[in-house]
């Protein structure tokens, strides 16, 4: 009969997060809205980790990690069940969900959150990856590139949260908090484009857990400023951050619109999605 293991688990604060520092993403910070746990086995061996934030009105699940030597033996499973009975225990009744690429049926975070019976997992959206190659491709591009893009973060704050604020009420962007939002973007890659002091175009990047890029936000009156932004931002993701990747997600079918005109010819993968209501 195989000895059933015994594992203990850790709630990571600045306290002990050093303890944790090969187990978590470079650069992973502990903040107010995030909750990280740590599993260890009974010789106090760390085992694994997991991180999940409340985002509006749903649970996320951003990072899970196992250690090589101790997967397949379901620390995984385990960790996803001490999420899911830390949010029980808060009395909330938000969803908690997770969103990961599709390779295949056999593909590890797959499995994972398939074999965990609480979980449903559906087809979610599309993401894009975007190459410096892709960008070149865009049509005309030689055209719009005198267009002059304008750092987001150089505008005064209270321009900033204006702005944020009119893409809120008009185009869905939400976000939490300013400070929180503030910290997670790759503030010299967000740039916006003004025409006669009116914002015309906008994108906004944020790091995520990986260390990757991601389009957080694309805003644009007539699309053509977007391939003059995109272009300096991939030139800069080049230069000064060779080994991050950029990745546009379209959550909805104008996005999906939006990323086949700018890159007809980008690789992109399904992300699934696990929910447990």
């Amino acid at each position: 009969m195989k000895e059933k293991k015994e594992y203990q688990y850790l709630f990571i604060d600045e306290s002990n997060q050093l303890d944790f520092d090969t187990l978590l993403p470079r650069g992973f910070a502990t903040e107010e809205n995030r909750v990280c746990i740590g599993i260890a086995d009974e010789t106090d061996t760390l085992l694994g980790t997991v991180s999940y934030s409340l985002i509006r009105f749903e649970y996320v699940i951003d990072w899970i990690y196992v250690e090589p030597s101790a997967r397949e033996h379901g620390v995984g499973a385990h960790l996803l069940d001490k999420v899911i009975e830390t949010v029980m225990a808060t009395g909330d009744l938000f969803p908690i969900t997770a969103r990961f690429p599709y390779m295949d049926s056999t593909y590890p975070i797959f499995c994972l959150f398939q074999s965990n019976e609480k979980m449903m997992i559906s087809y979610s959206h599309e993401r894009f990856m975007i190459s410096a190659e892709e960008i070149r491709k865009a049509e005309n591009l030689h055209m719009h590139l005198s267009m002059r893009s304008t750092l987001f973060f150089d505008l005064p704050e209270d321009e900033q949260k204006a702005i944020l604020s009119e893409m809120e009420s008009g185009h869905g962007y939400v976000i939490d908090s300013y400070e929180r939002w503030k910290r997670s973007m790759v503030q010299p890659l967000c740039r916006c484009i003004f025409a006669e002091g009116e914002l015309v175009d906008l994108v906004l990047i944020k790091r995520l857990l990986n260390g990757d890029f991601e389009v957080s936000f694309a805003y644009s009156k007539k699309g053509i400023g977007l391939i003059a932004i995109f272009a300096a931002v991939t030139a800069e993701v080049e230069e000064k951050y060779p080994d991050a990747t950029l990745s546009f997600d379209t959550m909805n079918e104008k996005g999906e619109q939006l990323a086949l005109k700018l890159f007809p010819d980008a690789t992109s993968i399904p992300i699934y999605e696990a929910v447990y209501l």
